[in-house]
């Protein structure tokens, strides 16, 4: 009967049990999610800027969209910066960028401090780093005993 109806429909038959908004591995590229997703953006109609940082405005990037990958804007930039119009361009008042603000030996040494800090499993299965004092919060209490920050 399901083949019948997926033939009948024109689409392929699903090789799994999966409907509405919850998806598995097997589907996850099927038309079905596909629209899922299409769907699923709330900012589609919107207007993506990048700020370009010689001129400190807002520049009107149609390549772009809220789903874009940050490869995908690193390149958007340069190419929209250069062709803008007028009218592609917002004013962005008090924003400041400051480029390499870190360098890249002390963009390590964070990263090796922050790395230092034991990773632990959540009750969720995801690892996590813990940086405050152990709380009990059915009874409210707090445990600074342990707690030594992130230095």
């Amino acid at each position: 009967m399901l083949l019948k109806m997926a033939a009948a429909v024109g689409s392929p038959p699903q090789s799994c049990a999966c409907k509405g908004v919850r998806f598995c591995a097997l589907c996850e590229s099927s038309e079905r999610v596909q629209r899922l997703r299409i769907e699923e953006d709330k900012y589609a109609k919107y207007d993506v800027f990048v700020f370009d940082h010689t001129s400190g405005k807002g520049v009107r990037c149609p390549s772009l969209n809220s789903t874009s990958s940050i490869e995908e804007i690193q390149s958007a930039t340069n190419s929209c910066s250069s062709s803008a119009q007028s009218d592609d361009v917002i004013d962005i008042n008090g924003l400041m960028v400051v480029h390499d603000l870190l360098s890249e030996s002390e963009e390590a040494d964070i990263m090796e401090m922050i790395d230092g800090v034991e990773w632990v499993l959540s009750q969720s299965g995801r690892r996590k780093q813990d940086y405050g004092p152990k709380v009990n919060f059915k009874h409210k209490k707090v445990k600074t005993e342990t707690f030594v920050g992130i230095f």
